[in-house]
């Protein structure tokens, strides 16, 4: 699990229409291994997908948690990208950012902010 406490202060931090209250958001990918036909597979697809958010109080602690069964693609994504079967590479989060913004996880999210740590491994 990837735990991340942080506080962050944005100009103006109203609702905005339609997309609603400011939010912080971590974004991850995870790397599997596609077997046939060879190839790496980073999910979600795309780096800039939220998986994990909390409303965010402007000057707040937040903290948000990753569980890793959170970075898992659907089956309709492994069986077409994978031919039906795939295996997790590494335990490695890559691409890990935390962002600040509203509407994530729609078609018109707004970053304001975003502190990219790249990539994350698990402590041995």
């Amino acid at each position: 699990m990837l735990t991340c406490t942080g506080r962050a202060i944005v100009a103006n931090p109203q609702p905005v229409y339609g997309l609603g209250d400011l939010e912080a958001a971590v974004v991850a990918q995870v790397r599997f291994a596609c077997p046939e036909p060879v190839f790496d597979l980073f999910w979600p697809y795309f780096p800039s997908q939220y998986v994990s958010s909390t409303l965010l109080r402007n000057g707040q602690t937040f903290t948000l948690q990753v569980e890793r069964s959170q970075l898992y693609p659907s089956s309709i994504t492994a069986s077409a990208a994978c031919s039906g079967a795939y295996v997790q590479a590494d335990p490695t989060l890559y691409n890990v950012s935390v962002v600040v913004g509203w509407g994530f996880g729609s078609a018109s999210e707004i970053t304001t902010l975003e502190a990219a740590f790249g990539t994350v491994s698990p402590a041995s």
